[in-house]
């Protein structure tokens, strides 16, 4: 057990891993601190898919900003953010589906894994997103090809 923690604080070092897995990523990474319900970094893919100008920007906003008042359910944005955190620390991960919105005000669907991270004894949450508005066009698409047959 003592080898494994010793082998990953080698790996978290490494600057090579770190690249690969936060900044090299396709996938929008951000790391939130769920105590002060902000943001503490954001990945460049982060970054593209709110449409911020640089990671200040992106931290500069909350989570509240970067999404809609009310979720497609009709549940407050804010109340329902919280429900989403509150699971992936008790079950140590979650992934649901949200409605997201740009640094230009423009709506979009997507997914999103929350998974909590412990760092000298403090909890924060890492937030994978990833845009599915293709996804959710081409199964409309479909949906609809079907109709017609």
């Amino acid at each position: 057990m003592e080898n494994n923690k010793k082998i990953k604080e080698t790996l978290w070092k490494n600057e090579d891993f770190y690249y690969t897995l936060y900044i090299g990523s396709q996938d929008a990474i951000m790391i939130l601190n769920p105590i002060e319900k902000g943001f503490l970094s954001g990945n460049p893919a982060t970054i593209k898919l709110f449409g911020c100008r640089d990671e200040n920007d992106f931290i500069a906003r909350t989570p509240a900003s970067l999404s809609p008042q009310y979720q497609s359910d009709g549940a407050l944005s804010t109340d329902k953010s919280q429900e989403m955190i509150r699971l992936a620390i008790e079950k140590g991960s979650h992934f649901f589906e949200w409605t997201h919105r740009r640094a230009n005000g423009t709506d979009f669907p997507a997914t999103v894994l929350l998974s909590l991270m412990e760092s000298d004894d403090v909890q924060l949450i890492q937030a994978t997103v990833r845009d599915i508005t293709e996804l959710k066009k081409n199964r409309k698409d479909i949906a609809g090809f079907r109709k017609k047959i």
